[in-house]
């Protein structure tokens, strides 16, 4: 890493640091984030955003696509609500830190607590910086987040749909 490189990273604010290693995280393809309701792909959205891939499939004469997430499952979405997986997340990003030879210099909790001082959390239970959820019936403790501080220019688009699978004669 070069001087100016380590200069930029020592002024760079570890919370934007985080999110921006979830969001390549995602787009590298080493992790994904799932439907809150099922675990499956965001239907609400375009899954292929959210780091999942749509494989096509024949069941008989009917072509299928299921999609499939890659990388590990570091969250949820629901609508305009992210909720990511404390442990998970934060090991796949610093994991993506350490192999770009910059790790994150805090601990999962004091980058989480600097979240909530800063307003990004939409919501925490009392004495913790994350809520309790119910993720397809298991209750889960989650960091929650609006979708738009994970993405604050818009969600990207892609080319892939989210749509029910798509099911074509053939």
């Amino acid at each position: 890493i070069s001087n100016d490189q380590r200069m930029h990273l020592a002024g760079q604010d570890p919370v934007d640091r985080l999110l921006e290693l979830v969001r390549a995280s995602i787009h590298s393809g080493a992790a994904h984030i799932a439907d809150v309701k099922d675990r499956k792909e965001p239907r609400v959205t375009n899954a292929a955003v959210w780091g999942w891939e749509p494989y096509p499939m024949r069941e008989g004469d009917v072509l299928v696509t299921e999609w499939r997430g890659k990388g590990k499952c570091i969250g949820y979405v629901s609508g305009d609500d992210l909720y990511l997986d404390p442990d998970t997340s934060y090991a796949e990003v610093q994991a993506l830190a350490f192999r770009q030879q910059e790790p994150l210099s805090m601990t999962k909790q004091m980058l989480f607590t600097h979240m909530k001082e800063r307003g990004y959390l939409q919501g925490n239970d009392e004495g913790h910086n994350t809520v309790r959820k119910t993720i397809a019936g298991q209750s889960v403790r989650l960091v929650h987040l609006a979708v738009s501080r994970l993405f604050p220019d818009g969600e990207p688009t892609t080319s892939a749909s989210t749509s029910d699978p798509k099911r074509q004669r053939s």
